[in-house]
């Protein structure tokens, strides 16, 4: 069966056809937590925004759902904020973490028509009956953003070096032959080689425990805690190893 998505329904009346549809999303502090257009021209410089890893800066992005046509239409949001950074850019800074039960505020702009409706997002009864409550939710999302910054910060780091190995085969000189070799043991500490079985290195593991704690509402227990704290000690061990090995 189909079961349907969860997601908050937001319907708008448009008197004509095309018309540039903007909406965003606040929590009850009107803060903004994400930004949807349905034209890609409403989007000035989203890369300069957001490519400086500020976890606070509003995430904007183009979604054709978010449609334009005349007459009465239908969005439905998924509740998520912005997810980690990733090399495919169709996938960039999406799929974050799902909100907290709470109250919220859609504002729809079209033209210049400005258009604000507060709504509630509620706790699942079932999570209730097992001990579940929003201060829970709420841990869980701080644990979420963490695990999401450590994981974006290794998917840079990744991009960096490979980019950087890239330009090193152009040159023929002794030290870019022994820089590159310094990059290559760094890179096989950070991703997995190919082949069927390969050993998990540290961003399939950082991706392992972030995919853990966005599973489902949870408690999240001290060995989770433990074992981010043990992947983002690695991981700065291993940037700063690199950075000492060129000085």
């Amino acid at each position: 069966p189909k079961y349907p998505r969860t997601q908050v329904y937001i319907d708008y009346y448009l008197p004509k056809e095309n018309q540039a549809v903007q909406l965003e999303i606040f929590n009850d502090k009107m803060e903004s937590l994400i930004t949807i257009v349905s034209d890609s021209s409403l989007i000035k410089s989203t890369t300069t925004e957001i490519e400086d890893m500020n976890l606070s800066a509003n995430f904007r992005y183009v979604n054709k759902k978010l449609h334009t046509k005349k007459g009465l239409n239908r969005f439905g949001w998924d509740l998520r904020t912005r997810g980690p950074w990733s090399t495919n850019k169709n996938r960039r800074y999406r799929n974050g973490p799902v909100v907290a039960p709470g109250t919220y505020s859609a504002k729809l702009i079209v033209g210049d028509e400005i258009l604000m409706q507060n709504f509630e997002i509620l706790l699942d009864p079932r999570m209730k009956e097992e001990g579940i409550n929003k201060e829970i939710i709420e841990e869980q999302q701080e644990m979420q953003i963490k695990i999401m910054a450590l994981l974006s910060e290794a998917r840079l780091f990744q991009e960096q070096l490979e980019n950087e190995i890239k330009n090193l085969h152009r040159q023929k000189s002794k030290r870019s032959k022994r820089r590159m070799s310094q990059l290559n043991e760094v890179l096989n500490q950070l991703k997995n080689n190919s082949g069927a079985y390969p050993k998990q290195r540290l961003l399939s593991q950082i991706s392992y425990i972030y995919n853990m704690v966005n599973g489902t509402d949870q408690i999240l227990g001290k060995d989770l805690r433990d074992r981010y704290r043990e992947l983002r000690v690695e991981f700065d061990a291993l940037t700063k190893d690199l950075e000492e090995s060129f000085n």
